[in-house]
């Protein structure tokens, strides 16, 4: 359960911050910036079978630690990318995203695995239940407390031109040039602080994954 926690916190955070980064700093069109949700829900849909077969073979271990893995190598692209003020929709910020997907195939299916097999059977439905249920509590807290850290470096990197200023995140009247370019700069910097946290937390699952879950068997002892 801290594992689910801790990955769908990361997840949620991420995908609740930047679409509105996209759409109200970066203008990039909304039915564009829809497309950083195709990578997740293609990945998980092609690739559930094979990576659910393969988790049986080795074991829910290997596959979950490298998925939290490539999640948090995926964030911590998009906590560069916005740092270093990339404004590049495909070649910089989809192509994280389709990373961010093929490390969640990789984890949704052993996880889910993992969560059923540590019950009797007669639990199953109960513990598939309150793993949904971890996952959705973690992405209310995620986008609360991501929201007070993401305002908090928008206005502090703004100063007083904050109060000139639509919040972050929000769509707001044509401003002067250098209003603009310091929200723009304000708003990378604060999505950039959020996405560096959630790659960060993206490695603890990682840890987690792989202090958590039992090594894959040797042929001997099978």
């Amino acid at each position: 359960m801290p594992l689910t926690f801790a990955l769908y916190f990361a997840l949620s955070a991420i995908l609740f911050y930047l679409p509105m980064l996209l759409i109200a700093a970066w203008k990039v069109d909304p039915a564009t910036a829809g497309f950083v949700f195709f990578p997740l829900s293609a990945a998980i849909a092609l690739l559930s079978g094979p990576v659910g077969r393969l988790s049986d073979r080795l074991g829910a271990r290997v596959p979950m630690t490298v998925g939290s893995l490539m999640v948090a190598v995926a964030f911590g692209s998009l906590a560069a990318i916005a740092a270093a003020g990339i404004h590049h929709f495909w070649t910089a910020v989809f192509p994280a995203m389709v990373l961010m997907g093929l490390g969640m195939a990789f984890v949704v299916s052993p996880l889910s695995a993992a969560v059923m097999t540590s019950v009797e059977d007669e639990d199953t439905g109960a513990a598939s239940g309150i793993n949904n249920a971890v996952a959705r509590i973690a992405g209310l807290i995620a986008v609360a407390a991501m929201g007070s850290l993401a305002a908090w470096l928008y206005a502090s990197t703004l100063g007083g031109d904050a109060a000139s200023a639509p919040a972050f995140g929000e769509a707001g009247p044509n401003l002067p040039p250098a209003l603009e370019a310091a929200r723009l700069a304000a708003s990378d910097r604060a999505f950039a602080g959020v996405a560096a946290c959630m790659a960060a937390l993206c490695l603890v699952s990682a840890l987690l994954s792989w202090t958590t879950q039992p090594a894959p068997a040797r042929k001997s002892d099978a």
